[in-house]
């Protein structure tokens, strides 16, 4: 095996067992995106026990990371595309293989309708926004996530970056009201979460460096990541909303 197969080998193997991506979204706290998947799951989890319910559609959902936390619901549909999806380690065999933008349901189909990280990554957000509503009932409920200070990441299928009255704007746009507006960490976040990736992204260089980072080096970048995380939970006390990196929020369907 070359330098660039083992190297490649630890990237999609190794390296995801080691910071528990492969389980996202309780990774390990030494994973570089760890602060962005601890607020994301906690504030999943309370939005699934008081809004996620019925029929529940997953739109770009990769490993359907959050499908266990969805107690309320009578029926789950994975919906995605193979060709584009912003998951690296994705595996889900029950996934419906479509556009975002030209969904194969009837309208009014769905209860609760989950787009979690995903618009940023649709040339045409615009359009999925109005397919979803077609889908979603009346008085259904839509639970977005979008990143606002956050690297580039699912290249070269990252467009847009959405600040938080731009995606109010936008909802109010569509005939969607909101009913939470979550914070998903402040300048902690932001701060070390980029940080992380670039220290991770440097060694990308040649196949040298980014043998020597899977390898001798690994060690003391997952501590670096762990040190930098407690750091950014500790900073994230201190809650300015305009450094937010992510936002959550519930939306309802309220006209036709």
């Amino acid at each position: 095996m070359g330098i660039h197969n083992l190297t490649e080998y630890i990237s999609k193997n190794i390296i995801p067992l080691i910071t528990l991506d492969t389980y996202a979204p309780n990774v390990a706290p030494w994973n570089s995106a760890f602060l962005n998947w601890y607020y994301l799951k906690k504030f999943m989890i309370i939005s699934s026990e008081k809004f996620i319910k019925g029929i529940c559609l997953d739109v770009g959902s990769g490993n359907s990371p959050y499908k266990k936390y969805l107690k309320n619901i009578t029926m789950y549909i994975s919906v995605d595309k193979n060709d584009t999806s912003a998951t690296t380690y994705k595996n889900n065999t029950n996934m419906i293989n479509a556009d975002a933008k030209s969904l194969p349901f009837e309208n009014n189909y769905a209860d609760t309708i989950l787009l979690n990280q995903v618009l940023e990554h649709i040339d045409d957000y615009e359009k999925v926004l109005t397919e979803i509503k077609r889908v979603l009932k009346y008085n259904g409920k839509c639970v977005i996530s979008v990143p606002f200070i956050y690297h580039i990441h699912g290249e070269p299928n990252d467009y847009f970056r959405f600040s938080e009255y731009g995606l109010r704007y936008m909802l109010k746009k569509h005939g969607y009201k909101i009913i939470e507006y979550h914070y998903l960490g402040y300048a902690g976040t932001a701060l070390v979460s980029i940080w992380n990736s670039f220290i991770w992204q440097v060694w990308n260089k040649n196949v040298y460096l980014k043998f020597l980072r899977n390898t001798v080096f690994l060690l003391p970048i997952l501590v670096l990541f762990f040190i930098n995380n407690i750091f950014g939970l500790i900073l994230d006390l201190v809650q300015n909303k305009k450094f937010c990196p992510n936002y959550l929020v519930v939306c309802e369907k309220i006209d036709e």
